[in-house]
């Protein structure tokens, strides 16, 4: 299961930039910010190739379905967003900025989960969770507030959130928890990849494109 597992998270960074992926095949993190009218009052969004390290230590483990993470909360502006996270990297070709960084375990980057955060008419709308490659096979440690982590199966979501307000194969929307999962549930050993947070009640439209 690891090893399946793993394969499916280096296609899916791949699709999100954060790895090669096919020429002229837009970045997820793309198409994820191509939601909402670009905002004129957000500080620029560098391209720098890598994530920016956050340091564990300061964030905490702890995902809050419609709140945020560490420091962060849906809603705040992008200033405020820079303000506690630094300015992350970012597609240069987003119409809006979609934040990267990896919350981290160690000072080089490894040990830790990608973070995503999506950007709406200058304010954060939505924080996507997912797990990069650990040396030594450390697992994600990032835990919803029901205790659900990277990598856990659907079955484990279900007993924690009960029946989702949107289930596909791709996905598992928890509206009004502001919360939601995704990853290929319909193979033989299914698993979580990603971990979305959004304001209860709103959840992300442009996420419908994990159910292709």
């Amino acid at each position: 299961m690891e090893k399946r597992a793993l394969i499916w998270v280096l296609i899916f960074l791949a699709a999100l930039g954060v790895l090669p992926s096919h020429a002229g095949v837009p970045p997820l993190g793309v198409i994820l910010a191509q939601e909402g009218a670009p905002s004129t009052s957000a500080p620029p969004c560098i391209a720098r190739g890598l994530p920016t390290v956050l340091a564990r230590q300061q964030l905490g483990d702890a995902i809050q379905g419609g709140v945020g993470y560490g420091g962060v909360r849906v809603g705040d502006t992008v200033w405020e967003l820079v303000r506690r996270w630094g300015g992350g990297d970012c597609p240069a070709s987003s119409p809006e900025p979609t934040y990267r960084y990896v919350a981290s375990r160690s000072a080089n980057g490894d040990g830790g989960e990608l973070v995503v955060v999506q950007i709406r008419r200058g304010r954060v709308f939505t924080l996507i969770f997912m797990p990069l490659p650990h040396g030594g096979h450390v697992p994600p440690s990032l835990t919803t507030s029901l205790g659900i982590r990277l990598l856990a199966t659907p079955a484990d979501v279900r007993r924690a959130y009960g029946a989702p307000d949107v289930e596909t194969a791709r996905v598992a929307i928890y509206t009004g928890r502001g919360i939601g999962f995704f990853g290929y549930f319909d193979q033989l050993d299914p698993f979580v990849f990603g971990i979305f947070v959004f304001p209860p009640g709103t959840p992300p439209a442009a996420l419908d494109i994990l159910t292709f």
